[in-house]
C-alpha cells in the first residue's frame, strides 16, 4: 500500500504544473515543462527495479529536454514523444494506484480556477446554448482560458478533468466523496463550457453518456468489445471525413468550419505529394508552415493573420509530420484502448472501466477536431497518461478485469 501511495502521490505534480503558467513570459512554458519532466523521471525511476528499460526511458527524457523546453512554434517531435512517454508511465498500473490518481487529477480544476483569465478578444459562443436570455446577459461574454494556453486546448484540459470528477461521483463509494467529486466535475466542466470550445462543451457529456449506457448493458459486452471498438473508430473516421471533404456540406456550414476544412485539405495534399513522404512524413512543423502560408485565413480571425498553423486534427497532423506508420499507431492504440475499456466494463469494473471508456472516447473525439498532441505539455501528458487507464496491470488487484461479471455479484451492483 505504501508503494501505491508513493507512486500515485507523484501525480500531484501534474495539477501543480499549471502554476508554472504564472511564471511564463514567452512561448516556452518552462515552469510547466520542468514539473512534468520531474514527474515522468520519478515515475520511471520507481520502476527501474522491475526492468532496466526504464533507465533508457529516463535517458530519453534527458535527451529530449531541450526540445520540450524550446520547441518549434507548432509541431515538434517532442510532442508525440511526450505523449508516448506518459502512456508508458500509466500502462500497467493497479486499480488502487489509479483510484488515488483519479482523485488527485480531479483537483486540477481547482488549480485552474486559481489561474484562469478571460480573453477579451474572444467571445464565448457556447452561451448561445443557454435557453434563458436573462441568464446569458448575466454571464460574462468573454471566453475563459488558462493563461497563455489557447482557448481550445484550455477546454480540452478542463473537459478531460471534468470526466474524472463525474466518473468518481458515479462509481466511487461514500456519499460525501460522491458530492465532492461531483463538485469537482461541475467546476471543471463549467470552466470548460466557458472557454467557448464546442468540443469541450459537448464531448464530455457525450462520452459519459455512452459509458453509462455501456455500464448498464455490461452483461452483453463480453463478446462485443472488439466489434464495438472497431465500429466506434470507423464511425469517428467517417465523421471526420464528412467534416473536411470538399464535397461535404458540413465542411462549409459556418466560417469556422470552412477554415478547418481548408487547412485539413491542405495537410492531406501536402502529406500525399509523394509516396515516400506519405510513409515517412515531412518532419515537425514543415507542413504547418506551408499550409499557414497558402491557406486563406479564417474569416473570424484577427485582421492581418495568416492561415491556421495546424491541422485541427491529431491524426492528420501526425500523418503529415511523421508519416503513415505513426498515424496508424495512434489509431490502433486508441482502438485497442476502447476495446480494453469495454472488456473491463464487461468484467464489472465500474470506476476504472467506465472512466477508461469515457476518457478514451473524449480523447478520440477531440483528436478528430483539435490539435490535442501539439505544443501544450500538460495536454499531451494527460492524453497519454489517461489513455493508459485502459491498460491495467494483470496482478491480483486487477483479477476482476479478466472475467465477465456474474449477475448478482458485488461487481454487478450500481
Amino acid at each position: 500500500m505504501h508503494s501505491v501511495t508513493q507512486e500515485s502521490l507523484l501525480d500531484v505534480l501534474l495539477p501543480l504544473s499549471l502554476f508554472g503558467l504564472l511564471l511564463q513570459r514567452s512561448s516556452d512554458p518552462l515552469g510547466m515543462v520542468l514539473l512534468i519532466v520531474i514527474w515522468l523521471a520519478f515515475k520511471f525511476f520507481l520502476r527501474t527495479k522491475t526492468s532496466p528499460i526504464y533507465w533508457c526511458l529516463i535517458g530519453v527524457i534527458a535527451i529530449s529536454l531541450a526540445m520540450m523546453t524550446h520547441s518549434v512554434p507548432n509541431s515538434s517531435p517532442s510532442d508525440l514523444l511526450l505523449t508516448l512517454l506518459a502512456f508508458t508511465a500509466g500502462a500497467g498500473r493497479s486499480r488502487e494506484q489509479w483510484h488515488v490518481s483519479f482523485w488527485i487529477l480531479a483537483f486540477t480544476g481547482v488549480v485552474a480556477f486559481l489561474i484562469f483569465e478571460l480573453d477579451q478578444g474572444r467571445s464565448n459562443g457556447n452561451l448561445e446554448m443557454i435557453p434563458l436570455q436573462s441568464l446569458r446577459d448575466f454571464l460574462p461574454d468573454y471566453a475563459l482560458r488558462l493563461r497563455k494556453i489557447t482557448i481550445n486546448r484550455s477546454g480540452y484540459i478542463l473537459g478531460i478533468v471534468s470526466i474524472l470528477g463525474f466518473g468518481l461521483a458515479r462509481h466511487d463509494g461514500g456519499s460525501w466523496r460522491r458530492w465532492l467529486a461531483l463538485s469537482l466535475g461541475l467546476l471543471s466542466y463549467g470552466m470548460a463550457f466557458f472557454t467557448g470550445s464546442r468540443a469541450a462543451a459537448a464531448f464530455p457529456l457525450f462520452a459519459l453518456l455512452l459509458a453509462e449506457i455501456a455500464w448498464r448493458c455490461r452483461t452483453h459486452l463480453s463478446h462485443l468489445a472488439k466489434p464495438i471498438a472497431f465500429l466506434v473508430v470507423l464511425i469517428g473516421l467517417i465523421f471526420n471525413l464528412s467534416i473536411y471533404h470538399p464535397s461535404s456540406p458540413f465542411a462549409y456550414a459556418n466560417p469556422s468550419d470552412t477554415g478547418r476544412a481548408n487547412v485539413a485539405q491542405c495537410f492531406i495534399s501536402q502529406a500525399t505529394q509523394s509516396g515516400i513522404g506519405f510513409f515517412t512524413g515531412q518532419g515537425g512543423d514543415q507542413v504547418s508552415s506551408i499550409c499557414r502560408r497558402i491557406t486563406p485565413p479564417n474569416p473570424n480571425s484577427k485582421k492581418g493573420t495568416t492561415g491556421p498553423p495546424h491541422a485541427h486534427n491529431a491524426f492528420l497532423q501526425t500523418l503529415a509530420d511523421y508519416g503513415l506508420p505513426a498515424a496508424l499507431m495512434l489509431v490502433v492504440i486508441v482502438g485497442l484502448s476502447l476495446r480494453n475499456a469495454l472488456q473491463m466494463i464487461a468484467a464489472g469494473e465500474g470506476l476504472q472501466g467506465t472512466l477508461a471508456l469515457s476518457l478514451g472516447l473524449f480523447i478520440f473525439g477531440s483528436a478528430l477536431v483539435e490539435s490535442t498532441l501539439l505544443t501544450t505539455s500538460l495536454q499531451q501528458v494527460l492524453s497519454g497518461y489517461l489513455l493508459a487507464v485502459a491498460w491495467p496491470g494483470m496482478g491480483k488487484q486487477n483479477e476482476c478485469t479478466l472475467q465477465p461479471a456474474v449477475v448478482g455479484s458485488p461487481a454487478e451492483t450500481d
